[in-house]
């Protein structure tokens, strides 16, 4: 899965990210550096059909430098694993029906 979003800092200026892996708990981001652990951040996700991003508060568990541009993107070249702080249960919900539906093959969708 590649989703474009944004992470907000208190310390820092907004940076665009792309979503790789997401589960009920968590994701994983491409990112344009190694981000510091424990760093609050604010992840906004706009998707398709939505007029508002839904926005997830999460903390940063992991992070490390891939050593080139991760997933075709040229402006991240790190990734971080994020845990969810908090998410109101309709936006989990809108994303977890999201991630579903963008990694299911086109032929296992039916009518």
């Amino acid at each position: 899965m590649q989703v474009p979003a944004t992470i907000k800092r208190a310390d820092a200026a907004a940076q665009q990210v792309v979503i790789a892996d997401i589960s009920g708990h968590g994701m994983r981001l491409a990112t344009p550096g190694v981000l510091e652990l424990g760093t609050r951040v604010a992840v906004e996700v706009m998707l398709p059909n939505r007029k508002s991003p839904v926005t997830v508060q999460a903390e940063v568990v992991w992070s490390r430098p891939t050593g080139s541009p991760a997933s075709g993107t040229a402006s991240c070249a790190a990734e971080a694993g994020v845990r969810f702080v908090e998410l109101n249960p309709k936006d989990r919900a809108v994303l977890m029906l999201y991630a579903r539906l963008k990694t299911l093959p086109p032929q296992s969708i039916t009518p």
